[in-house]
């Protein structure tokens, strides 16, 4: 049942990218980015990773049409950086690298839901996906993985409710996704994240929600997240 998600989530997010239309931010973002790199672009132009995810996320995050599990809309950082890092994968690894992306930042999403900042508003949900994701396409190991996952973390924010209603949304979780692709490139070549980040004073739990719901990163590997993700109509 988790791969039949994770396979439709695929599916799904990259059913959204193509639906944009021709202007927008991401017009932007292709011109900025590299003409050349291991990761496919829209239209089979290649540019770099990062690019890669930051423009695909975007697009599909303009449709208003984004999947969501328990703990927030893990899929379109979850795929798109997997998509962007799948050079010499076999389809089965991204698949993977998409449930990896909706546990652990599923999780996060979760332990601040009683907050101001869930759902779309979390932007460390976004980057943690595109981390975790990208990080077990890389091979990271539980200790550089810790660490992109902390960097991820730090590189995400809330994203003013303003922002999430109009059209400056595409742009926002572009951002976010991109983020979470180089987190995860940062620890592969040594970049070390806080790891205290979420209980440390005034760290992630302590400043995100009212109350840290802590049971949410348990069960890891027994309950599976991925079963929970829900498609637009």
């Amino acid at each position: 049942p988790v791969d039949q998600r994770a396979r439709l989530q695929l599916l799904d997010v990259a059913s959204l990218v193509p639906e944009a239309p021709t202007e927008g931010c991401w017009r932007g973002f292709e011109k900025l980015a590299s003409r050349r790199g291991s990761a496919l672009l829209k239209g089979g132009k290649t540019t770099s990773p990062t690019a890669s995810a930051r423009i695909h996320a975007s697009r599909a995050a303009w449709t208003d049409r984004l999947d969501h599990l328990l703990g927030g809309p893990t899929g379109v950082g979850a795929v798109c950086a997997a998509l962007a890092m799948s050079k010499d994968a076999t389809l089965d690894d991204v698949i993977v690298a998409v449930v990896v992306g909706n546990e652990v930042a599923g999780r996060v999403g979760a332990s601040v839901l009683l907050g101001p900042n869930h759902g779309m508003g979390a932007g460390w949900v976004h980057t943690t996906a595109a981390a975790a994701a990208a990080g077990k396409l890389l091979g990271l190991d539980a200790a550089r993985m810790s660490h992109a996952i902390a960097l991820a973390l730090v590189s995400g924010s809330a994203i003013p409710r303003s922002v999430i209603v109009g059209e400056g949304r595409a742009a926002a979780v572009g951002a976010f996704v991109a983020a979470g692709v180089e987190a995860a490139r940062a620890a592969q070549a040594g970049v070390d994240g806080p790891l205290d980040i979420l209980d440390a004073a005034g760290g992630l739990l302590e400043g995100s929600c009212w109350l840290p719901l802590r049971h949410a990163f348990s069960g890891l590997g027994e309950a599976w997240l991925t079963q929970t993700i829900s498609f637009p109509r």
